[in-house]
């Protein structure tokens, strides 16, 4: 290996680092994942980046909705087995609750 093989696979090591220590290695988009279970949405909180996407499924045989406090966004209408999957957006943190069912709780929380 010459040494300047051996330089850029240094730097790309000391940038890899770098990336890590200020949180950016997983700079990469997440999918977060709440079924609907029992007429609770599962998990309840949802920590999430904006561009990240959160895929709500309906395991019950109720209809259900995810739909934001605040009126931001909303799932629509799931019916038994349906899904679907929304982009996070910097103005998500918030409360939602099942249109159908108020009672059923959850939130999405922006990552710091």
């Amino acid at each position: 290996m010459s040494l300047g093989e051996r330089l850029v696979r240094v730097m790309a090591v000391a940038m890899a680092l770098a990336f890590n220590s200020l949180g950016l290695a997983n700079a990469s988009p997440v999918n977060h994942v709440v079924e609907i279970r029992s007429f609770k949405f599962v998990p309840e909180t949802v920590t999430a980046n904006p561009g990240d996407t959160i895929t709500w499924i309906n395991r019950d045989i109720a209809p259900h909705t995810a739909s934001s406090n605040d009126g931001n966004w909303d799932t629509g209408v799931l019916v038994q087995n349906a899904s679907k999957t929304l982009v996070v957006e910097q103005q998500w943190a918030s409360d939602y609750i099942c249109q159908f069912h108020p009672a059923m709780k959850g939130k999405v929380v922006l990552a710091d």
